[in-house]
């Protein structure tokens, strides 16, 4: 119950107007502003300490977004190839506003797991989030070497995720990894960003119906907003409302073809249909193209499970456990296919683990 407080504690700072006495500090969108944090070993480092020889970048995440560790392990690869060439990566963490011994110990756990090697510094009062204009998780500044912000991505969109990356490649090996086509990036709406934010937040918490709320209501602000749908289509499936999450998904797909975490959902939408020759496809070519990919893993498993291949599903959801411990929908998922095979015991020691996973 804490836990929640803190986090509408941070989801209120997100909608405090930015010309309160909270929030006076202006940011000059050209120039990084210096800060000073501590590691989780209480050292404190500024991004002056810090800062890379070519590149720096600085990744607002928090243990609580699917995508900050998504992010989070795209950024670990870079960091790895390119450091030695004068590569920094600053990993900001904007958990909650005040941590407790259990919330640090689970950002340690996070970064363990993850096996993260660039540092971690703690935000505790979230005053650097609100510096730097902060409306999303995860955030990501790219920074050259004169301090100056040179790109940046608010949230996981394809295309902006791919626009970094190939920046931060072309800064270190001349070309791009890919070729990028051309597109004019669109910000969503600020206010309805603040408002799927909370949306996201109420739905991890299970409080679904006013995530849906939450959700719709971003919608209606900004109806070119492609995270919304996505929200709403989890929401629909988990609610087992097969309609309303196909057009989600299919309005989310309008919004962006190509999204794995989509056409995952659409994977998982045909497994419920019991289109589970179809959906095991759709999944498997998408683990195929990305192993690390849990939620994706989690669906096949689903999916193996539901056509009765216990053995192979039962693999795929220890693969997905490996990757996202933490994340409440695989258990809720195996504990389905346990229940499909009788295994009445093992459908509800995996639905009490889904249970406390999604409480803390």
């Amino acid at each position: 119950m804490g836990n929640y407080i803190f986090k509408l504690i941070f989801l209120l700072l997100l909608f405090i107007n930015l010309n309160t006495s909270l929030c006076q500090i202006k940011v000059d969108s050209s120039t990084a502003h210096n800060f000073t944090l501590s590691n989780l070993a209480d050292v404190q480092y500024s991004l002056q300490n810090l800062k890379g020889e070519k590149l720096t970048i600085i990744m607002f995440w928090a243990t609580w977004g699917l995508d900050s560790i998504k992010m989070l392990d795209d950024l670990q690869r870079l960091y790895n190839k390119y450091r030695t060439m004068g590569l920094s990566v600053i990993g900001v963490c904007v958990e909650q506003q005040v941590l407790n011994d259990t919330v640090r110990q689970k950002i340690i756990d996070t970064v363990k797991h993850k096996q993260i090697t660039f540092p971690i510094l703690l935000d505790q009062q979230l005053q650097t989030f609100l510096l730097y204009n902060v409306v999303a998780v995860p955030t990501v500044f790219a920074i050259d070497k004169e301090l100056k912000i040179i790109y940046r991505l608010a949230g996981y969109p394809i295309v902006g995720s791919d626009e970094l990356f190939n920046l931060i490649t072309e800064s270190f090996e001349g070309k791009p990894a890919t070729p990028i086509t051309k597109h004019t990036r669109r910000e969503p709406d600020k206010i309805a960003l603040r408002t799927f934010n909370m949306a996201k937040i109420e739905f991890e918490k299970g409080r679904t119906e006013d995530a849906k709320k939450h959700a719709l209501k971003a919608l209606r602000i900004d109806s070119l907003f492609t995270e919304p749908p996505i929200l709403l289509a989890e929401i629909a499936l988990e609610a087992n409302q097969l309609p309303d999450a196909a057009n989600y998904i299919e309005q989310a797909l309008a919004f962006d073809p190509n999204s794995t975490k989509v056409l995952s959902l659409r994977g998982l939408l045909s497994a419920m249909q019991d289109s589970l020759t179809k959906a095991i496809s759709e999944l498997t070519k998408i683990v195929k193209q990305d192993s690390s990919d849990a939620i994706a893993i989690c669906y096949l498993g689903y999916a193996l499970g539901m056509n009765g291949d216990l053995q192979r599903s039962l693999h795929e959801f220890e693969r997905a456990k490996a990757l996202s411990k933490n994340e409440y929908r695989i258990p809720l998922l195996c504990s389905k296919v346990y229940k499909h095979f009788d295994m009445q015991k093992e459908a509800l020691a995996a639905m009490i683990l889904s249970k406390k996973l999604r409480a803390e």
